[in-house]
């Protein structure tokens, strides 16, 4: 399964930051960066069971959390990335980077074809700002949009893990 440091990934990312497989063991610390990053709780038991079922990544420094993407199975051969945070002292130093090109190689190395992620204004504690900047780090990650509500609230974006 192995791990990346950030460093490596990432071309000049953050040194000392190791990219892994997701375990039980590391729910805690992905709730609580929910909590201290999106400030809204995290389900634990749900998380735990993405994590066991779906491959789901984390960063980790000094045994912290400081990002993850965890999925769960949205077809056989899609998974449907529920969440993705990178602690806010931790951003916009190519983690966040680093950390979806190892869950999307992961992906792909499981047998998954594809990725259907959702980005909203509507969830607790989301900004115009900070969606803004997600819905950018998508596009730049080669994910494209596929839906958008009326009102601009929600879109729904997609991965080919199949495209070169």
């Amino acid at each position: 399964m192995g791990t990346a440091t950030a460093g490596a990934a990432a071309r000049g990312g953050v040194p000392g930051v190791v990219i892994r497989l997701a375990a039980r063991e590391d729910v805690p610390g992905i709730v609580a960066l929910i909590g201290r990053g999106n400030h809204r709780r995290g389900d634990a038991e749900k998380i735990r069971r993405c994590v066991l079922r779906a491959p789901s990544e984390v960063a980790c420094r000094d045994g912290e959390v400081v990002g993850f993407v965890y999925a769960r199975r949205f077809a056989p051969d899609v998974l449907e990335w529920c969440n993705v945070a990178v602690a806010p002292e931790y951003r916009r130093l190519g983690l966040g980077t680093a950390m979806v090109q190892k869950a999307e190689d992961e992906a792909r190395r499981f047998g998954y074809v594809a990725l259907v992620g959702a980005n909203s204004r509507l969830h607790p504690g989301a900004s115009a700002e900070h969606c803004h900047a997600a819905r950018a780090f998508w596009e730049r990650m080669g994910w494209r949009e596929v839906l958008r509500t009326p009102d601009g609230m929600s879109v729904v974006i997609v991965k080919d893990l199949m495209a070169p």
